[in-house]
C-alpha cells in the first residue's frame, strides 16, 4: 500500500503573503504530495483561490462558511486530511511563512528515516531561548565544526519547567516545538496534538494558543522534537512573537536560498550535555 502524503496550508486575507508561501513551496515541490488549502471567508478569498489553483491545478480547497480563526482553521484542515483523505503524513504550513527548497525532500527523509514518534518542526527557535537551551546549542556548536550544518537535524527536549513558570513573552523560548511548518504522522496527530489542541494546558497568564497547548503536552510526556540546525522556514508576517514584522531583533539561522539542496544528506544529532527539567 502506498503512503499518502498531504500538504495543508491555512490562509486568511493576505494574498501577498500567501503568494510567498506558494512560490517557495513550488521551488522544491514533489507531486507525490497532494496540496490542500483552507481559506477563511473574507473579501479577498477569490484572490487566494486564484493563486492556489494557478500553482496547483489539482489543489483541494477547504472553504469554511464562517470564520474559523487561528486555532480552529488549522485544526479543521489537518483533521480533514487525516480522517477523510486517510493521509499518513502531513506537512503543515501557514500563509505568512516561506520555506526552503528542500522541505519536501526533508519531509520524505523524516518519513523514511525516523520512527515518527515525534514531529519535525521546520523553524529552529532554540537560538532565541534561555540559558539551558543556549547550553544545549553550544554543545552542538562545539561538536559540528567538521559537519555541514545544513545537513544536521537535532533531537531536542522542550522548554524547561523554569520557562513554563515564567510570564509568557518575558522570554521567547518555545524549545524545540514551533508552529512555523511541521511534518507529522497521523499517529502523532491523533495521540499528541488533536486531544490537547483546544485545551488551556499551554496557556500562561491567560495567554497562549494551540502551539503552546501542544508544546506543553510534549513537555509533560517527555517527547523530544526534531528541528533542523539551520531553519527551513521563516515567519515573514507581522503577527506573533516570532514574526519578523513586529520583532526585528528576532533572527534565525536561516538557510533559505543558500545551499545546493539536492545534495544535502540529513543526519540526526543528539546532545551530549543535555539539561534537566527543573
Amino acid at each position: 500500500m502506498s503512503i499518502k502524503k498531504t500538504i495543508t496550508i491555512t490562509a486568511h486575507n493576505r494574498p501577498e503573503y500567501f503568494a510567498g508561501i506558494i512560490d517557495s513551496l513550488l521551488q522544491g515541490y514533489s507531486p507525490d504530495w497532494s496540496v490542500h488549502v483552507s481559506i477563511e471567508p473574507t473579501d479577498r478569498r477569490d484572490e487566494l483561490i486564484e493563486i492556489a489553483q494557478k500553482a496547483f491545478p489539482d489543489v483541494e480547497l477547504f472553504l469554511p462558511k464562517v470564520k474559523y480563526g487561528v486555532r480552529r482553521n488549522p485544526f479543521a484542515i489537518m483533521d480533514h486530511v487525516f480522517e477523510y483523505h486517510k493521509s499518513d503524513f502531513n506537512l503543515y504550513l501557514e500563509e505568512d511563512i516561506t520555506i526552503a527548497p528542500d522541505v519536501c525532500r526533508l519531509a520524505d527523509w523524516y518519513i523514511e528515516n525516523t520512527n515518527h514518534e515525534s514531529c519535525l518542526c521546520l523553524c529552529n527557535l532554540v537560538w532565541t531561548s534561555g540559558s539551558d537551551l543556549e547550553l544545549l546549542l553550544s554543545d552542538f556548536d562545539d561538536r559540528i565544526k567538521d559537519e555541514p550544518p545544513e545537513s544536521l537535524i537535532l533531537s531536542v527536549d522542550q522548554f524547561t519547567e523554569a520557562v513554563l513558570n515564567q510570564p509568557m513573552y518575558t522570554t521567547f523560548s518555545t524549545g524545540g516545538f514551533s508552529a512555523l511548518g511541521i511534518v507529522l504522522s497521523k499517529n502523532f496527530w491523533l495521540e499528541r496534538m488533536k486531544p490537547v489542541w483546544f485545551s488551556d494546558g499551554g496557556n500562561i497568564n491567560g495567554k497562549g494558543g494551540w502551539d503552546w497547548s501542544v508544546a506543553s503536552n510534549l513537555v509533560k510526556n517527555d517527547i523530544k522534537v526534531l528541528i533542523p540546525y539551520e531553519s527551513r522556514s521563516d515567519h515573514v508576517g507581522i503577527y506573533g512573537v516570532h514574526a519578523r514584522g513586529n520583532n526585528p531583533e528576532f533572527q534565525q539561522r536561516d538557510i533559505i536560498g543558500c545551499h545546493d539542496y539536492k545534495n544535502i544528506e540529513y543526519k540526526i544529532w543528539k546532545p551530549t550535555k543535555g539539561y534537566a527539567h527543573r
